[in-house]
C-alpha cells in the first residue's frame, strides 16, 4: 500500500513538471510567431512593434526617389491608418510627453479620432505624386511661398489625374515624426483638414518631398490621390 502511494506521488510529480515544461515551451513558440522590432524615429524616441506591422506600413522602402525622412513620413501615416489604436497608445501618448502644445484639445480630439477610427488601407508610394510634391516643395522653398498653388495643374501634368486628390504642406519640422504629428494634431487649423487627409479612406497613394525653405528652413509637401490612376510606382 505504501509502495503504491509512493509510486503515485512520483508519477504525479513527474507529470506536473513535464506539463510545466510543455507549457513554457508553447509560450516561447507563440512569442516567436509574432517577432518584434524597435523603430527609432528620432533621438530618445523609439517604438517597439510587430515586424509584420512594420513591413506592412513601410510601403515606401523601395521608393529610390524618396529620401529617408519622406519614407518614414509614409510609414508613420500608415501606422495611424492601419493600427490607429496602437498609434494612439504607443506613439501619440509618448509624443505628447515630449512636446508642449498651446491647446490640449487638439491632442485630445486626435486621440479620440484614432480610437474610433476603423482600420483602412495603407498608402502606397506614387512617383507621379512625388513629382508633384517635389516641384511644389522646391519652388515654395526658393520663393518663400506658403500654400497649395497650382495643385490641379501639377497633378494633371505629372499624373493625368482629375479624380480624388489632396495635399498637405508643413513648414519647419525636419524629422518625420514631428512632421506627421504636427499635421495630425493640426493645432489652430479649423476643421483639422491636414488630419483628415492623412486619415481619409478616399486616398490610396501618396508622394512626399521635403526641401529647403527660405523662411522656415524646411518645408514638406505630401500629395494624395485615390486609386484611379496609371502610376504604378
Amino acid at each position: 500500500m505504501k509502495k503504491s502511494i509512493f509510486l503515485s506521488i512520483i508519477y504525479f510529480s513527474y507529470f506536473s513538471v513535464f506539463s510545466q515544461k510543455i507549457n513554457s515551451k508553447s509560450k516561447v513558440v507563440r512569442g516567436s510567431d509574432n517577432p518584434k522590432t524597435t523603430v527609432h524615429f528620432k533621438d530618445n524616441f523609439s517604438v517597439r512593434m510587430d515586424k509584420s506591422l512594420y513591413k506592412k506600413c513601410n510601403t515606401a522602402r523601395f521608393s529610390f526617389y524618396m529620401g529617408k525622412q519622406a519614407k518614414r513620413t509614409i510609414l508613420l501615416m500608415n501606422l495611424s491608418r492601419v493600427a490607429p489604436v496602437f498609434f494612439a497608445d504607443s506613439i501619440l501618448i509618448k509624443y505628447d510627453g515630449t512636446v508642449k502644445q498651446k491647446n490640449r484639445r487638439y491632442i485630445e480630439s486626435l486621440y479620440r479620432d484614432l480610437k474610433e477610427l476603423e482600420v483602412m488601407q495603407v498608402l502606397k508610394p506614387s512617383i507621379g505624386l512625388w513629382l508633384s510634391a517635389f516641384s511644389h516643395a522646391l519652388i515654395s522653398g526658393i520663393t518663400s511661398y506658403e500654400g497649395h498653388r497650382g495643385l490641379k495643374l501639377r497633378l494633371r501634368l505629372f499624373l493625368n489625374l482629375n479624380g480624388t486628390y489632396g495635399e498637405n504642406c508643413d513648414y519647419g519640422p525636419r524629422n518625420a515624426l514631428d512632421i506627421v504629428m504636427d499635421l495630425l494634431i493640426d493645432e489652430g487649423i479649423p476643421g483639422v483638414g491636414h488630419r483628415e487627409n492623412i486619415l481619409s479612406e478616399k486616398f490610396y497613394r501618396v508622394g512626399v518631398s521635403k526641401k529647403w525653405h527660405f523662411q522656415y528652413r524646411r518645408n514638406t509637401v505630401m500629395d494624395f490621390s485615390g486609386k484611379k490612376f496609371l502610376d504604378l510606382f
